[in-house]
């Protein structure tokens, strides 16, 4: 049961293929950037300054 190129389309189903086209290709971007560097985590910022709990020596 095929439609031809011209057939008809509701509104609604219009905007649920472009919502899925949309999805699709988010989900494709992320899985790039998921591949594209796997091993290279977040390094903290060399020049940020210590948080107060870690820059006060333990109570003695």
């Amino acid at each position: 049961m095929g439609q031809s190129p011209g057939a008809y389309r509701s509104a609604k189903r219009s905007k649920e293929l472009a919502r899925l086209k949309k999805q699709e290709a988010k989900r494709q971007r992320r899985l790039a950037r998921a591949t594209e560097a796997p091993e290279t985590p977040a390094a903290p910022d060399a020049t940020a300054p210590a948080p107060a709990s870690e820059a006060l020596p333990p109570p003695a």
